[in-house]
């Protein structure tokens, strides 16, 4: 989906000041497989440690494991920073890292752990509730080291507490509500954002913009 993102800046890039948008270096890491992703591998590579395993995703395959995020992180940081200084200059002040769902997940523990890492975080319907809501220890424990990080969550419309109105009416309509009440994704995105606001006003500590995109927030 990153094909998205290069037509945005292909698209606008050239007119800066009309669109808030400039030229930039835009990195996506994928597999090599012809589908959308390759969910088996990104269970592992997004899954922060210590991680779980889970059954097979199919009849006949392996059990799924999550927590390799360590090495992730370290891929990122190392192989693909380097990879990408040896053919552009970067400016470390304005590296941003996004991810999705899991990938939202990673981003916040990443940033929990490396904050130096990244000025901005941008973490998409992040999993924050993923195997026992982990994530708050992380968080409880979290020290930005003096620095100034902007945050910016965001959740889908009906991510919510109400199904679409096209699932309202399907035959897994009661699952659904389960799986909503469990992952709560808009409730904790909202709560995640109050308390890492919070923690940017306390004496002593840089300003911390954390801002909660969504339909329900504010």
């Amino acid at each position: 989906m990153i094909g998205t993102a290069v037509d945005a800046m292909r698209a606008q890039a050239f007119w800066p000041t009309g669109t808030n948008l400039g030229w930039g270096v835009l990195i996506a890491v994928g597999y090599p497989t012809d589908d959308a992703y390759d969910s088996f591998r990104r269970s592992w590579d997004l899954g922060p440690p210590p991680g779980q395993v889970y059954p097979p995703f199919t009849p006949d395959g392996p059990k799924v494991r999550t927590g390799g995020g360590a090495e992730m992180a370290r891929f990122l940081l190392e192989d693909v920073r380097s990879f990408v200084e040896r053919r552009t200059p970067l400016d470390p002040q304005r590296q941003s890292l996004f991810g999705h769902s899991f990938g939202g997940l990673f981003a916040l523990w990443l940033m929990f752990t490396r904050p130096d890492a990244f000025a901005s975080w941008i973490a998409a319907s992040p999993a924050i509730t993923w195997e026992d809501s982990f994530l708050l220890d992380h968080l409880d424990r979290f020290d930005a080291r003096g620095r100034s990080l902007r945050v910016h969550l965001s959740a889908g419309e009906w991510e919510g507490d109400a199904l679409a109105p096209f699932q309202a009416n399907g035959p897994e309509t009661e699952m659904r509500m389960a799986e909503k009440a469990r992952t709560r994704t808009v409730a904790a995105a909202e709560e995640m954002a109050a308390a890492l606001s919070a923690r940017g006003s306390r004496p002593g500590s840089r300003f911390m913009q954390a801002r909660p995109i969504c339909p329900y927030c504010p």
